[in-house]
């Protein structure tokens, strides 16, 4: 069962990141026209399914359904079995699955009634971060149950670095949901400038307080000069994430203090590459639906590459305790364990091998002497 649980657990995590695929193919092709109903495509709902996949967008909007409900029924099942099974019977692990059933939850209501809070772009924006902290949720709970090797010492900096690129990642997944729900993306045809300058004019003070209030006219995020500092302001965080990024990279690859993670921040720096080419080629194409899935793919990618290294220094942290070190305990020699002489050459293993069986010998014919005597004086 315990088997079973996980495998579950790692379909509904690959359910949940095609959802949010087909959700962004579904912005990309404007499939919200072809998909009007909450239920299916067209206004008879699903009974007219195949004269509305005669479109693109149809069938992108049918599959973002298809595929949400999927991911649905799997979260539900999960989050049933966490109290069934000994291997979600850690509090940790439930709680995860019951942030994720209540966060799926309040997906499934905002996917009946997107169609309604269509002038809202807030909610289109808080729908897809949204799902990146279903994906966050779910890999930790994975991460939980693979086992982690042992590092050699704390790394309070990097496990810093790791906290803020998730943190400042799901900030630009915030601000490139508003650059999609605006139309923002060809508000600047030139990379990496901005119609030729760094910073085009535009109130960002004012457009960065309207992101966040939904008291706000929509209206007004869409002027031209809105539009291209919104880009902008996409562009600048994304750039202060790759550099944040860079840094953990480079930080953890062939770092001695947590050799496990070496292959982990190699992989990290080919994220980082293929972010900023795909990024390029986004601006240079003018944004073609299959590069902009494949850019969201990479960031929700580089959120679970990002976790993975953040769980491996959590446990560097927790792992390291101060020990006091007593007069008494300096006075007693150590003897070398098997890890400390493995690192040596065969001699040097082979020696000391044959050194503690020679000792554990002499012990025991010493003993067995004393016990001879013993017995002849009792005799």
């Amino acid at each position: 069962m315990d088997t079973l649980f996980r495998n579950i657990i790692r379909l509904t995590f690959w359910a949940t990141i095609l959802v949010i695929l087909a959700g962004t193919a579904q912005r990309m092709a404007s499939a919200g026209v072809g998909c009007p109903s909450g239920l299916g495509c067209g206004e008879a709902g699903i009974g007219v399914v195949q004269e509305s996949l005669q479109s693109w967008s149809a069938s992108f909007g049918m599959a973002h359904r298809a595929l949400g409900g999927c991911a649905g029924l799997l979260i539900l099942l999960s989050s049933v079995l966490a109290f069934v099974v000994p291997a979600g019977r850690s509090a940790g692990v439930r709680i995860q699955l019951g942030l994720v059933l209540i966060l799926a939850g309040l997906q499934a209501y905002i996917g009946m009634n997107l169609t309604q809070w269509s002038a809202m772009p807030l909610v289109m924006v808080a729908h897809l971060v949204t799902g990146f902290v279903i994906v966050a949720l779910l890999n930790r709970t994975l991460a939980s149950f693979s086992p982690k090797a042992s590092p050699k010492a704390p790394a309070p900096v990097l496990l810093f670095l790791a906290r803020t690129s998730e943190f400042l990642l799901l900030l630009v997944v915030f601000l490139g949901g508003w650059v999609s729900a605006t139309g923002a993306g060809l508000a600047c045809p030139d990379f990496p400038t901005c119609r030729g300058v760094p910073f085009p004019d535009a109130d960002y003070s004012g457009l960065i307080r309207g992101l966040f209030d939904p008291q706000v006219d929509p209206r007004v995020l869409l002027a031209p000069t809105a539009l291209a500092g919104l880009h902008v302001l996409h562009r600048t965080l994304g750039g202060l994430l790759l550099i944040v990024l860079t840094a953990l990279s480079f930080g953890v690859t062939s770092n001695p203090k947590v050799p496990a993670l070496s292959r982990t921040g190699l992989g990290l720096n080919v994220l980082v590459f293929l972010t900023v080419a795909t990024a390029f080629a986004l601006v240079q194409r003018h944004l073609p639906v299959a590069l902009g899935v494949f850019h969201v793919f990479l960031s929700i990618i580089t959120l679970i590459w990002v976790g993975r290294i953040r769980q491996g220094l959590i446990g560097s942290v927790a792992s390291s305790p101060v020990i006091e070190v007593t007069d008494d305990a300096r006075a007693t020699p150590v003897t070398p364990s098997v890890s400390e002489t493995a690192t040596g050459s065969v001699a040097e293993r082979l020696r000391s091998q044959l050194g503690k069986t020679r000792g554990g010998l002499m012990s025991f014919l010493q003993g067995r002497g004393a016990v001879d005597r013993a017995f002849m004086d009792d005799l």
